[in-house]
């Protein structure tokens, strides 16, 4: 994935995905959410990935104009695996900490 700097990508979260995220190219800063905290990670090595599991609200911003971003995902594509909806994000996770 490649954007122009200051972009902001993904801003979503999954249901059941996993997702490996390497910067190849560039700088790129992931903000992950997790319900609870929220945490910012800097990716601007390829020697170093972030794994962002199920149920976590997840952003990157572009830091550098050649930044680029490899996304492995563990499930194929499924529409309603999505949460586009911060206000959607919270409920759910609220909902899962309670039967936790």
């Amino acid at each position: 994935v490649s954007a122009l700097k200051g972009s902001i990508r993904g801003d979503h979260a999954h249901k059941k995905c996993s997702q490996f995220m390497v910067c190849v190219s560039g700088a790129i800063e992931v903000i992950c959410d997790n319900g609870i905290e929220e945490t910012t990670y800097l990716l601007d090595s390829p020697s170093a990935g972030l794994n962002v599991e199920p149920g976590v609200w997840a952003k990157e911003k572009y830091l550098t104009e050649n930044a680029v971003l490899m996304v492995l995902c563990d499930r194929h594509y499924e529409k309603e695996d999505y949460i586009h909806s911060y206000n959607e994000f919270k409920t759910y996770t609220k909902i899962k900490m309670e039967k936790e």
